[in-house]
């Protein structure tokens, strides 16, 4: 359902999509908030493309993809902190949430997660020191981290490279 032009809101209804594995629709035109328990049932969700929407509001609190490998959630105007619960994806290889408008510090649970490989922080208002947890990860799978390093709030020492 990508480059469509889809519009409006996402439905929640999509929660109900249970053996989805996954979930494509970038480049489009949804607007408005995420809604909060949209991903709780989708346990076998493995791939997630939201990215160049309209979509606002906060990132979900909780996710129960536990199979989720690449969530693609950049050039929208999300606004709030990165969750805590994220570490909740342990499988997560691939954390694209650039562009948005997300603030606060990076929460040093995301160096919970063992498999990744990209992270883009970077185009947010993120602010504070990248916990060394997650500078750790470029010993593990970590081989791609950007974030304002350069210009904005946030420093990071590991950054592979800075925006």
């Amino acid at each position: 359902l990508q480059q469509n032009s889809l519009s409006g809101s996402l439905p929640s209804e999509m929660s109900e999509l249970t053996q989805l594995r996954e979930m494509q629709l970038y480049d489009n035109r949804f607007e408005g908030s995420i809604p909060p328990n949209m991903f709780a049932n989708l346990g076998d969700l493995e791939v997630l493309y939201l990215d160049h929407n309209g979509l606002t509001g906060p990132l979900p609190a909780s996710w129960g993809c536990k199979e989720l490998r690449h969530l693609y959630i950049q050039s929208n105007r999300l606004e709030s902190s990165i969750p805590e619960d994220i570490s909740a994806l342990t499988n997560l290889q691939q954390l694209y949430l650039h562009d948005n408008k997300l603030e606060g510090q990076v929460p040093a649970q995301l160096g919970a997660l063992k498999r990744l490989e990209m992270v883009r922080l970077d185009g947010n208002n993120l602010s504070g020191q990248m916990p060394l947890d997650v500078c750790m990860l470029k010993d593990h799978s970590l081989v791609d981290l950007q974030g304002d390093c350069a210009v904005g709030k946030l420093q990071c020492d590991c950054c592979t490279q800075c925006h």
